[in-house]
C-alpha cells in the first residue's frame, strides 16, 4: 500500500472512531438508566446498527483506500 492509500485509509478509521461517539455516549446512557431500574432497552436498537456501521468501516478501511485511489504497487 502506497502513501496515499495510507493516508486514506487513516482517514476512513478516523471516520469510523467518529461513528462510534454517538453510540457510544447513548450506550452508556442506556447502561445506567437500566442500573437505576429503568426500561430503556429501545434505545439499544439505535445503537446497534451505529456500531456495526463503524465496525465495517474501520476493518474495511484498507480495502476502501485501495478502492478510492487504485491499485499501485510500491
Amino acid at each position: 500500500m502506497n502513501s496515499h492509500q495510507k493516508k486514506i485509509a487513516c482517514a476512513f478509521r478516523f471516520l469510523a472512531v467518529l461513528l462510534c461517539i454517538y453510540p457510544g455516549v447513548q450506550l452508556i446512557t442506556v447502561v445506567i438508566f437500566l442500573l437505576m431500574g429503568g426500561q430503556f432497552l429501545h434505545l439499544l436498537v439505535g445503537v446497534i446498527p451505529w456500531l456495526l456501521i463503524a465496525a465495517i468501516l474501520y476493518f474495511s478501511s484498507d480495502f476502501l483506500a485501495r478502492c478510492v485511489v487504485g491499485r499501485s504497487d510500491e
